[in-house]
């Protein structure tokens, strides 16, 4: 479909009375640079093109959404990078040179809220792979060339800060209205072989569905030579394929930012993503009942993934993490989801993410049919998890078991993680001893450290265990039966 020959429109969200503090904090930014932009003379060297800056990308994407953007790309022609650069440090002070290369200047306008600034870009394609990219700015280029580049129309829109004036040249806004995602130049889409997972980050956000034509183009991309993971430690200039921190960082996107995720990964499966990255996952997929097993799983994290949003807001982001992880590694084999765990590679430092997901997938089903226990056997189950969970809480861990829940199962899980919460509380359930080496020595002062104070540890913890054991007093008391002193 072209829409290049469509003029620009009328956008009615500088005028709406519900604008956030942060939103208008934002716009102020953004107009007091495109203010001072507009007020340039124009450059001899970029004949026809007036100085301007224009709001690009997501930020116009989420505007027509109904969502609230914390950054905002600016894109200024018809300006010289060195110019571009005064003008950033006149205006805002302190900017960022770290994208550089790129020629994006990153402004920090304080409170989360960010501008990434850059002039229009060529990006041409001169050799295989993501670093296969031949870069340069462009100053004078047209709205319509600039936008082309983008990989869907619905980031390919623009805007004008002082009037408020949007460019849409490739339909994206019809897009977004018909929950479509589109790939913007079909010729194009496949240079960059990370986009395929971008596509199924934006589908898990944004709840789209894949237009046909671009469907196609993706499984293509899937299928070719770019798309794999470059394996850890190997230099990524000798290969052609993705590096696993980018590919990391999508799934994280897809996971943490996706209102459904399992939008994104049964496009992802879809696609043939699976089946190329981690066939293992493919295989059980495709194993006699595997088709019911993978849409009851990709169900549960989108439950937990809602649940977090009120259960778990204060939960950091690698917790987020590792518990949707966690979630989708729940009905592999435990070396299957390790294979995937260790090929997925977060990021090389985020062992705190990789080994309790590991954990934590194996131990969904632990509470299930726990109602057949009396409390105190109940607490010592909960003692014995917690145990093996490591340093994962109990909130983590009860939170997570109650939304990891289909519909049928929900009333009956959160009746058990009430009854355990109770049982946490009243006996300060954790995976921490009740008494140590110390309490030995306060109670029988010269007992030896070694092999058979060990023992007589090991030995109240599985009493623990199995509820003969809830609280200090009661482990003090058979602490002293073991070290045979009268009471």
């Amino acid at each position: 479909m072209n829409h290049e020959g469509k003029p620009p429109m009328e956008n009615p969200y500088f005028t709406r009375d519900s604008l956030s503090d942060q939103e208008k904090d934002l716009i102020k930014g953004v107009q007091k640079l495109a203010k001072a932009i507009a007020g340039l003379e124009p450059n001899i060297e970029y004949t026809g093109t007036a100085p301007q800056a224009v709001i690009v990308g997501g930020f116009v994407r989420d505007v027509f959404m109904g969502l609230k953007p914390k950054d905002a790309d600016i894109e200024v022609r018809g300006v010289a990078p060195e110019k571009l650069k005064e003008i950033l440090k006149e205006l805002f002070g302190e900017i960022s040179l770290a994208g550089e290369s790129f020629e994006v200047l990153k402004v920090n306008l304080g409170n989360g809220l960010d501008l990434d600034v850059s002039v229009p870009r060529h990006e041409s394609k001169k050799s295989p792979g993501h670093k296969g990219f031949e870069i340069q700015g462009d100053p004078s280029m047209d709205i319509i060339e600039a936008a082309r580049r983008r990989d869907f129309t619905i980031n390919a829109m623009s805007m004008d800060p002082l009037t408020g004036v949007v460019f849409d040249p490739f339909g994206g806004l019809e897009d977004i209205k018909s929950r479509k995602l589109r790939v913007t130049d079909s010729a194009h889409f496949g240079e960059d072989a990370l986009r395929v997972l971008r596509a199924a980050q934006f589908v898990s956000r944004f709840n789209l569905t894949v237009e046909p034509e671009s469907f196609r183009l993706m499984r293509g991309v899937v299928a070719g030579p770019e798309f794999y993971i470059v394996p850890a430690g190997k230099k990524s200039s000798e290969e052609i394929g993705l590096a696993a921190g980018r590919f990391a960082e999508e799934w994280s996107k897809l996971l943490l930012k996706g209102q459904k995720p399992s939008c994104g990964l049964e496009l992802m499966r879809q696609l043939g993503i699976f089946e190329k990255i981690y066939p293992e996952i493919a295989s059980q997929i495709s194993a006699d009942g595997g088709e019911e097993k993978w849409q009851q799983l990709i169900k549960r994290v989108d439950a937990v993934r809602q649940g977090l949003e009120v259960k778990g807001k204060d939960f950091s982001k690698n917790t987020k993490e590792m518990i949707l992880l966690s979630v989708f590694c729940q009905d592999w084999d435990k070396a299957v989801a390790r294979e995937f765990l260790n090929e997925k590679k977060l990021t090389l430092d985020k062992k705190e993410v990789l080994l309790p997901a590991i954990a934590l997938s194996r131990e969904f089903c632990s509470l299930d049919h726990s109602g057949e226990l009396n409390d105190r056997e109940f607490s010592g189950h909960l003692v014995s998890i917690f145990e093996r969970l490591g340093g994962i809480s109990s909130e983590i861990y009860l939170t997570v078991y109650e939304t990891n829940a289909l519909e049928s199962e929900q009333e009956e899980k959160t009746k058990i993680v009430s009854r355990a919460r109770e049982l946490v509380k009243k006996y300060v359930l954790s995976a921490t001893p009740l008494v140590g080496g110390k309490d030995i020595l306060e109670i029988k002062p010269g007992f030896k450290p070694g092999k058979e104070m060990g023992q007589i540890i090991e030995q109240i913890k599985q009493k623990r265990r199995t509820g003969e054991i809830v609280d200090v007093d009661e482990a003090r008391v058979e602490l002293r039966k073991l070290l045979k002193l009268e009471d």
